[in-house]
């Protein structure tokens, strides 16, 4: 597909924004363990970039579905975890108003391994579409890291339920991070005619 100059400046602006975006989600993980309030705000400001970043970058290649795809992915992720805190608050409300009896007990492990394995539902539907969203992106790019990027993501999520599975999505931000920035490179590299014919 031919890229005219306007669309060759949003994409190297909007992959610039994907590089800064994926730089505060890694900043966010690390703080984490300093700070949890600037930790978190850290990482949400970064997915916030990346999804103008790829919202942009939708717009420029004319493929809806990178940005739909991820916005899929973020409502599955909002209206999980939505319901995942009602559930935990209504848990968390019942043993106190019960107390800790043996029927709440053990009316609660259940709902404890119900919580657990909506979670774990509702990331599988997250990863998939956020797979989606970068193997799309890959295809409009012609940059095969973002490919790398949705697949880590996805076995990332898979794995989840294991301590491996957090760091394959960390490795998936750092290549997101080297993605971004080869597409930042290639949009910025000029065109070249050849005047010899």
């Amino acid at each position: 597909m031919q890229i005219n100059e306007y669309d060759r400046g949003k994409i190297n602006s909007a992959s610039n924004l994907g590089l800064v975006g994926s730089i505060f989600i890694i900043l966010g993980l690390i703080l984490n363990f300093l700070s949890s309030f600037v930790g978190i705000a850290l990482s949400l400001i970064g997915y916030i970039l990346i999804l103008v970043s790829l919202y942009e970058l939708s717009q420029a290649y004319k493929n809806n579905l990178i940005f739909d795809n991820a916005i899929k992915g973020l409502i599955a992720a909002i209206v999980g975890s939505i319901l995942l805190a009602i559930i935990a608050v209504t848990f968390i409300v019942a043993i106190f108003t019960s107390g800790f009896s043996p029927t709440t007990l053990s009316l609660g492990l259940p709902l404890v391994i119900i919580i657990l394995i909506l979670a774990y539902a509702i990331l599988i539907i997250y990863g998939y579409y956020i797979k989606e969203s970068y193997f799309q992106l890959s295809k409009s790019s012609g940059i095969k890291r973002f490919e790398s990027v949705g697949k880590l993501y996805w076995y990332g999520t898979l794995l989840a339920i294991i301590v491996i599975g957090i760091i394959v999505i960390i490795i998936g931000d750092i290549y997101a991070i080297l993605a971004f920035h080869e597409l930042s490179v290639v949009s910025n590299t000029p065109i070249t005619t050849n005047t010899n014919q």
